[in-house]
């Protein structure tokens, strides 16, 4: 299921995954360059993709293909060799590899921040008022590693619908604002600023 592993590896590597893409090895092969093709493109509309991305998605990702250059890619190998994951023992003695959390966020480092966010300087404090330990620390990491400033991690016994973002009017013209508003499908409240 694609939206399985894309919720996934959001979780691991705590990056914003919007979109999935999987293929058969009778539509076509797996890479990029044969995906983000002219054959691509026929499977896509023959419906022989499994996959969440809008059309006019995929053909930004197609039309844009010619412009990367293998020198601007960056392949991070997370084999049982590397330090990104680590053997832990079970409970019933058994060991298993587990992806250490600490390490992909030191290589991923500030690889995928988006420019403006990391200009903006946004101050964000991730309040979860879920009954889901943890949450709020994986929230707080697609939000660090997108370039805005965690301030904080708590929470609230405060029971809430859904999503919340509570800021000044002002803010919600930034991109921080807009992403945080797309990617967690969250609703407004405006703060009146003091002063």
């Amino acid at each position: 299921n694609g939206k399985l592993l894309m919720k996934s590896l959001s979780d691991v590597l705590g990056l914003p995954i919007t979109y999935y893409i999987g293929t058969s090895p009778e539509t076509i092969s797996d890479t990029s360059a044969s995906l983000f093709s002219l054959r691509g493109m026929r499977a896509y509309l023959a419906g022989g993709l499994q996959t969440n991305m809008p059309f006019w998605e995929f053909f930004r990702y197609l039309r844009n293909q010619k412009r990367f250059d293998e020198a601007d890619v960056t392949t991070i190998n997370a084999s049982a060799d590397t330090p990104l994951l680590v053997k832990t023992a079970l409970p019933d003695g058994s060991e298993a590899l587990t992806v250490d959390q600490e390490r992909v966020d030191m290589v991923i480092g500030s690889r995928f921040e988006d420019e403006d966010i990391r200009s903006e300087a946004s101050r964000v404090m991730v309040i979860n008022t879920t009954d889901i330990g943890g949450l709020g620390g994986k929230v707080a990491r697609i939000i660090s590693h997108t370039g805005s400033i965690v301030v904080a991690i708590t929470n609230e016994e405060q029971k809430i619908a859904r999503c919340r973002l509570s800021s000044s009017e002002k803010s919600r013209t930034t991109k921080t604002f807009q992403f945080l508003e797309e990617y967690f499908g969250c609703e407004h409240e405006t703060i009146t600023e003091a002063g």
